[in-house]
């Protein structure tokens, strides 16, 4: 019974929408969802950096789920509900494509923007007010046989060492 509920529970987790991070937006048992609202310049080579909450604790084997707000659904079956792709994320813009993308220690998180293209020349909506997700998955659930394989293949999951 306790795995089927932790499938449902990983696999409902983005489709929520939580406030501006402070600390845990939302706690699913011990997943703990947060929410960033970020921009990205030249100044800082298109890179913000996230600190960690002090409170979490990330274990080695813990795995870290990041995903990318990309609109709304259209609302054709039920209410129209926030739609979340996970990093990398890459979008096909005329004069190339742009990745969104993550990097990571144990202490936090860097979030970035690269692709084949001049970042200087992006208007604002691909470089301000980006909101991101980010979730950690704790040891025994990403040590389970039925989520390692619901998850081990996917990009923007993985292993924190």
């Amino acid at each position: 019974m306790r795995k089927p509920l932790i499938i449902l529970l990983i696999s409902s987790l983005f489709l929520t929408s939580c406030s501006i991070f402070t600390e845990a937006d939302e706690e699913n048992g011990d997943i703990k969802v947060f929410e960033v609202i970020l921009n990205f310049n030249a100044a800082d080579n298109f890179e913000t950096v996230v600190k960690f909450p002090d409170n979490i604790e990330v274990g080695r084997n813990h795995v870290l789920v990041v995903s990318i707000f990309d609109g709304m659904s259209d609302g054709l079956i039920g209410d129209p509900e926030e739609i979340w792709e996970e990093l990398p994320y890459t979008i096909d813009l005329e004069n190339g494509d742009l990745t969104y993308g993550f990097k990571h220690t144990q202490e936090d998180i860097t979030f970035y923007l690269d692709g084949f293209l001049n970042l200087k020349d992006l208007k604002s909506e691909f470089t301000q007010d980006i909101k991101f997700k980010y979730a950690f998955v704790p040891d025994e659930w990403a040590s389970s046989d039925n989520l390692t394989h619901m998850i081990g293949n996917a990009d923007g999951i993985i292993y924190l060492n």
